[in-house]
């Protein structure tokens, strides 16, 4: 696969901490493959990511996701990227507001924070583009 050999190529560690996000084409066509599919070359679920869609195949930690930018109507970005070539600011902390309203005989309670995320390290993430055409 070119992506991890970039990965490879930079120098990135192999340490399990590797992710690969794709669309639901790409997922579908990597169910397709037996490595992909069984428990023998995939083992169990991954803890750390449960509630998700995800296997860790070829040291990879293989996410599912819908959301993922289409380049064209039929070209999808998929990525796959180490855990340190990308980080997570938080510009402001949760705040909270608790109102009380009389007429309701309630409580009302408002949170809100800051957060976002940038890259790090350009070697560290490889951009796969796709073809997304479902025929």
């Amino acid at each position: 696969m070119a992506a991890l050999e970039k990965l490879n190529e930079n120098d990135v560690p192999d340490d399990g901490r590797r992710f690969a996000v794709v669309g639901v084409h790409q997922w579908n066509e990597l169910l397709e493959l037996d490595e992909f599919v069984s428990a023998d070359y995939v083992g169990g679920s991954t803890p750390l990511i449960d509630g998700c869609e995800s296997r860790k195949w070829l040291g990879v930690n293989w996410i599912l996701c819908n959301s993922l930018p289409l380049a064209n109507t039929d070209d999808r970005d998929c990525f796959i990227y180490h855990a340190s070539s990308i980080g997570h600011a938080c510009g402001q902390e949760v705040k909270t507001d608790i109102t009380w309203h009389g007429e309701r005989a309630a409580h009302f309670i408002s949170n809100s924070m800051s957060q976002g995320a940038v890259l790090i390290d350009n070697e560290g993430i490889v951009r796969i583009k796709c073809d997304d055409d479902a025929a």
